[in-house]
């Protein structure tokens, strides 16, 4: 490092380049000993030539020769990067500056421009920022926001060679960044540091990942007083982006020989409309495609209606052609077809005597008691209502019953915890307190409603009939206008009054009175359906009819939902999963593989008397991570990115640095430019001494065309 005065060279070898100056000098001399014949045919002209000789016309050579040779030499000093040291330049009292470079790796910044990463403008930036620290004296480091947000090194370093190898390499990952995480790891290493610190945060400013950050910030800040913050934008606007997201089966488990519906959310996020078509994979088959018009922030749902041919999983992919974020241009999903769906129907009725709820769920379920049906049923008295009964269920219907046991409703409350949908009908008996006790089981409670009393009509010809519906549930949709007649015709002598439903729960039907019939509420992974009456004969006509066969396996499709297909494995967080077949214990050790690499990603196994159950870690990569025992294929699960890093659409910078300005830190914007992007120690003069060269070149070109005048 050279230093002249109050003026220090970044560069000094280019200081060289002022020997350039010799070009203007030895042009000014040639010019000067060339003769000219001048040929004048008068005095007049005689006299014009005589005074392109005069003393003043060669002072106007040399005024052009300074203007040439101040200008040579203002460039030549701009290459060598002089910074003027003021006041800041001893701030860090000899300790140097300590720089901690936040860099944003989350799945959105692999955002395209024109097929150009924006990972690479930021890998432009952080170059500039390394440009402007003293090797030897200045300390730095890398944060990395992902998932995790880690450090590249233990400690700050004054290795910048090692730094700079590191941010000319790094690449988006698939994951959601936790930059409240990463401003917390930074402002820890930078309050440890002595000297003047500065943070530097290269990001895309996708407004979705920074809200949680700002409004902690707004609470407290996690950076040492004396920080000084630079923000780097990105220089381009956000790429229009089309996302594939929540891919889903319905049913869930279909049954093999017949169509599976298969569909995916299609979401434009951007501000124009767009056409697409979606393409659908089968066990890495072509099995379909589907055009959409997406209008601007709309989403769109492509359905496909696909026979799955055998029992078994089918890896199904959905994906798009190439758009602004290819990330989210593909999603993944598990489809497990069975030759019946296992349904378990807790009662104590005797289920083959005509007249009881039991009886017509039963047959409602499976009409025809063999493999025609869709379910297969399986009947449990309440008290044998456990685990081992409900592992395998794809839903529970609970009828008639006696008082359930503690240790019974347990089991169906961790049965709907962990992703089950439970179907309960109020009828005779003790329904109201089995309720009551299931609802005690958690903090917040269980049941979408309350039933209070009951009222008796039978006497009366029925009390209640079915009003209107919600018809574009699910559930629903199969009631043409001849079903939601015949369904409001039904007379329910028997049901229960209540206080308001929950806002937490959701209306399906209800009664003229607008005491709800039908109304579900989530239960952890699961749902619990709380059908306000029962087919039973001597308290309703419904089980007579044959669209209640219509509502109860509309009730089975719908409640399988949430059991096991819609759960949400991101990619970046943990994911934890049963495996189809269990692990053998004394088998070889069991692995994952990873979707790409296909070798063994991070995994933790659990083994019990019933199930195996397999925990990812942190998978990296969206796709299916296969779990095996040798060569033998136990499971299979999907892993898809997380649908908020679709959407673009960021904060402004100005936001950002408000939200991180305090009393005690100062932030600024650093806008696209050339050259160091920070002055830790001086004004950079460069910009300075290019205007003025430009400026003596103008002055230059302004006098010539004067003086020809």
């Amino acid at each position: 490092m050279t230093t002249l005065s109050a003026i220090t060279l970044t560069t000094p070898a280019m200081v060289m380049g002022m020997g350039l100056i010799a070009l203007p000098i030895a042009a000014h001399l040639m010019n000067r000993r060339t003769r000219r014949r001048v040929v004048f045919p008068s005095v007049q002209l005689l006299m014009s030539a005589a005074a392109s000789q005069s003393s003043l016309f060669k002072l106007r050579r040399w005024w052009l020769l300074l203007l040439r040779c101040l200008a040579v030499l203002a460039i030549a000093m701009a290459f060598a990067q002089p910074l003027w040291l003021g006041a800041q330049a001893g701030t860090s009292g000899g300790a140097g500056t300590a720089v901690v470079i936040l860099v944003d790796r989350s799945a959105s910044t692999a955002q395209q421009y024109a097929g150009v990463s924006a990972v690479h403008s930021m890998r432009a930036d952080a170059g500039r920022v390394l440009d402007s620290l003293n090797p030897g004296e200045d300390r730095a480091n890398i944060v990395y926001a992902t998932a995790r947000p880690y450090a590249v090194l233990p400690t700050m370093s004054s290795n910048l060679s090692v730094i700079r190898a590191e941010l000319e390499s790094f690449e988006p990952t698939y994951e959601r960044a936790d930059l409240t995480g990463a401003l917390a790891l930074a402002g820890r290493m930078l309050a440890e540091q002595d000297g003047a610190r500065r943070l530097v945060v290269l990001t895309d400013l996708q407004a979705s990942n920074w809200a949680d950050a700002i409004e902690r910030l707004s609470e407290q800040s996690p950076l040492p007083a004396g920080t000084r913050v630079t923000i780097l934008p990105p220089k381009q606007a956000p790429p229009s982006n089309l996302a594939l997201h929540e891919p889903s089966a319905y049913p869930p488990s279909p049954r093999f020989d017949r169509p599976a519906r298969l569909t995916v959310l299609l979401t434009n996020h951007s501000d124009q409309p767009q056409t697409t078509t979606v393409h659908l994979e089968i066990n890495d088959g072509h099995a379909g495609s589907q055009s959409l018009a997406v209008e601007p922030r709309q989403t769109r749902e492509a359905t496909f209606s696909t026979p799955l041919g055998r029992p078994g999983g089918y890896r199904v992919a959905f994906s798009l052609p190439g758009d602004g974020l290819p990330a989210d241009d593909r999603c993944y999903l598990v489809v497990n077809a069975v030759e019946q769906t296992p349904v378990v129907v807790v009662t104590d009725d005797d289920t083959d005597l005509p007249g009881t709820a039991g009886y017509f769920i039963v047959r409602a379920l499976a009409p025809h008691g063999d493999t025609r049906d869709r379910y297969t049923i399986r009947r449990v008295h309440s008290a044998e209502a456990s685990w081992p009964a409900l592992a395998n269920a794809a839903a529970v219907f609970v009828g008639d019953t006696g008082v359930i046991p503690p240790a019974r409703l347990a089991e169906l409350h961790g049965y709907m915890d962990s992703g089950g949908g439970v179907v309960f009908f109020l009828g005779d008996g003790p329904s109201v307190t089995n309720l009551e006790a299931l609802d005690s089981l958690r903090p917040n409670g269980v049941l979408p409603w309350k039933p209070g009393f009951l009222h008796d009509g039978t006497g009366r010809g029925g009390v209640f009939t079915i009003a209107d519906g919600d018809w574009r549930a699910p559930l629903l949709k199969r009631f043409d206008e001849a079903g939601r007649l015949a369904l409001s015709q039904i007379q329910v002598g028997r049901a229960w009054a209540g206080g308001a439903v929950d806002e937490r729960a959701h209306m399906l039907l209800w009664y003229r009175d607008d005491t709800p019939a039908l109304v579900w509420r989530g239960v952890g992974a699961g749902r619990l359906v709380l059908a306000n009456f029962s087919p039973e004969a001597t308290h309703s006509d419904l089980g007579k009819h044959g669209l209640f066969l219509a509502l109860m396996q509309g009730l089975a499709d719908d409640v399988q939902n949430t059991h096991g297909s819609k759960r949400r494995n991101v990619v970046g967080e943990a994911v934890s999963f049963t495996t189809e077949n269990r692990i053998d214990p004394s088998g070889p050790t069991p692995s994952v593989l990873h979707p790409v690499r296909k070798t063994p990603a991070e995994a933790a196994f659990s083994i019990d008397d019933r199930t195996s159950r397999v925990t990812l870690s942190a998978p990296d990569t969206p796709g299916f991570y296969v779990t095996q025992q040798g060569d033998a294929v136990l499971g299979v699960e999907p892993v898809n990115i997380d649908p908020k890093e679709s959407d673009l659409r960021r904060i402004s910078a100005d936001a950002l640095r408000s939200a991180l300005h305090t009393t005690d830190v100062e932030a600024d914007i650093q806008h696209a430019g050339v050259g160091p992007a920070l002055q830790l120690h001086g004004k950079a003069l460069w910009g300075w001494l290019l205007l003025g060269a430009l400026t003596m070149f103008g002055v230059e070109m302004a006098l010539l065309g004067y003086w020809r005048r």
